[in-house]
């Protein structure tokens, strides 16, 4: 494991300690002391000069200010009598440890947001919910964090200080990756107390000292572990050189005590061990972890509820959308099939989404309408099989049958009522449509026409068409062409009943009552052309 992985050089313990005392400028005065690297001097005042009365003395010129000083460089400390070192496990890092878990309101923080809490967020997320406008209803829930910063002091051949961040959830005490902290960098945070959402963080538990300290220990445990591997590498290199100054001792040694007395040989031999005592010392791998600051930080994510109006009814989507401020995008049910999170459509009737890439959801073909419908809630006109929307669909007014139509192949009856093409009949004269109950085909012509426009033959009671009947001489009522003849001997537009009518009883001529001839013998009927005359009157030729 690389140290850069996870370590961020930036603030040396000297700059954290002093920053500490800086943020209350009212209860302490730094005193620089050029040319003295290492070596800071604070006056003291109020709760501070209390909080570190037991490693300050008084300062005489001012009464009830104490004067701290403090020493930085362990190897200082010995000859710099009346200055507190401060390194991990000295109590002036004690003091404040005690005073980041007891007083951790100054150092909650909260993620700022700059959102609209519209369906405008989805879309400029690149979320697109095809055939719909949703409204958007947010609900908020909140995850806490504590942002850690740990002194880590290397002490081997060369002393190294680095700063160490760590990211803690504080639900189940696990850090998070580096990669979460980069993220956290680039939110913008302001005090916890002016956040917009203030009011519904009373849900979330308070963070008592007694936690706090938890929270610093799983802190100081996690850097533990993940130093072991910078350790070892550590360890490793040193050896490696511990062997080669080794080696130049041992040659040396051997070197000088050759030819050498016994005594000498004694008395070189200790110098040896003590050389080789000395820089095992020196090579030896030592850490140590203090912390320096603790941030509790609260990241709200944002639930945005969608819902769907149809008429007055607001339909909520069982798909939520949520925010996390700190990935900068929306997390909702991944498409099954291609695993997509983003480009969705809306099937109204069965009120859910589903994945526009993979298809599926049909969009109603009437004019502008944006409704769409999935496989299974799809309807689709019985003449073109086109989808259709419950606002566009048609059914008929007459069958009443579970068929639905478009509006292109939905038929207006002649009363103005939907009727479906399967019911339709057209009048023939009228050109209007009417159901077949209200139609019916001339006898004749066969062609169908609507009850105000064919008629009942009083003859045969047929129906017939105005084109196929007329009225016969003696009535004043229509019949049908069919019981309809003429005269063979009366001019061509004159019409009789065919019951008015008889029959030549050699050429079967039709004969009116004017027209037919009776024979005075056999009292048969025959036509002008077979009729006799005789003096007795007329006759035929049996």
């Amino acid at each position: 494991m690389n140290t850069a992985d996870f370590i961020t050089k930036t603030k040396s313990l000297q700059e954290a300690v002093v920053n500490y005392f800086k943020a209350n400028p009212q209860e302490a005065t730094i005193i620089n002391k050029p040319g003295m690297s290492g070596v800071v001097e604070i006056l003291l005042r109020g709760n501070l000069a209390s909080r570190f009365e037991t490693v300050s003395v008084p300062y005489p010129k001012e009464i009830g200010t104490r004067r701290l000083r403090l020493l930085f460089d362990r190897e200082l400390a010995d000859i710099a009598p009346g200055y507190e070192l401060v390194a991990p496990g000295t109590p002036i890092l004690a003091i404040m440890l005690n005073t980041i878990a007891n007083n951790t309101l100054y150092t909650k923080a909260a993620v700022t947001l700059n959102l609209y809490e519209t369906v405008e967020d989805l879309n400029l997320q690149g979320i697109n919910i095809r055939y719909a406008n949703p409204t958007v209803a947010c609900q908020y829930s909140f995850k806490k964090y504590f942002l850690l910063r740990y002194l880590l002091r290397f002490k081997s051949y060369e002393k190294n200080e680095d700063t160490v961040p760590v990211l803690i959830d504080a639900q189940d005490m696990t850090a998070l990756a580096p990669s979460s902290l980069a993220k956290l960098s680039k939110v913008n945070l302001i005090d916890c107390s002016l956040a917009p959402y203030q009011t519904e963080l009373y849900a979330l538990p308070k963070s008592d000292a007694k936690f706090v300290q938890q929270v610093i220990a799983t802190g100081e445990q996690i850097i533990q572990e993940r130093i072991k591997g910078i350790v070892q590498e550590r360890y490793a290199e040193l050896a490696t050189q511990l062997q080669t100054e080794k080696l130049r001792v041992e040659q040396h040694y051997e070197k000088e005590s050759a030819g050498a007395s016994d005594a000498k040989k004694c008395e070189l031999e200790k110098f040896k061990s003590r050389e080789i005592e000395e820089l095992e010392q020196r090579y030896e791998v030592k850490t140590e972890i203090s912390i320096l600051s603790l941030q509790e930080i609260i990241v709200p994510l944002i639930q945005y509820n969608l819902s769907i109006t149809n008429g007055k009814t607001a339909n909520a989507i069982d798909q939520p959308f949520t925010f996390n401020p700190l990935e900068n995008s929306f997390v909702t049910h991944n498409c099954s099939h291609c695993g997509q999170e983003k480009d969705w459509a809306y099937c109204l009737p069965g009120n859910h989404l589903l994945c526009f890439r993979c298809g599926g959801v049909e969009q109603c073909c009437h004019g502008n309408c944006n409704t769409g419908m999935c496989p299974q809630h799809i309807i689709r006109c019985e003449d073109c099989h086109k989808t259709i929307c419950s606002n566009h669909q048609k059914e008929c007014t007459y069958c009443h049958s579970s068929q639905r139509y478009c509006k292109t192949h939905i038929l207006q009856s002649f009363e103005g009522k939907d009727i479906c093409p399967k019911c339709a009949v057209s009048c023939n004269q009228c050109k209007l449509v009417f159901p077949s109950v209200r139609v019916q085909p001339c006898h004749i012509c066969h062609e169908k026409f609507c009850n105000s426009h064919i008629s009942q033959c009083p003859s045969c009671q047929k129906p017939y068409c105005a084109d196929h009947g007329a009225v016969p001489q003696g009535h004043k009522n229509q019949y049908c062409l069919a019981c309809l003849g003429k005269c063979g001997e009366c001019s061509s537009t004159l019409l009789y009943t065919n019951s008015a009518l008889k029959s030549c009883k050699v050429c079967s001529k039709k004969l009116c009552h004017s027209h037919e001839r009776t024979c005075i013998s056999c009292h048969k009927i025959f036509c002008s052309d077979h009729t006799l005359k005789t003096p007795y009157g007329d006759g035929c030729s049996t």
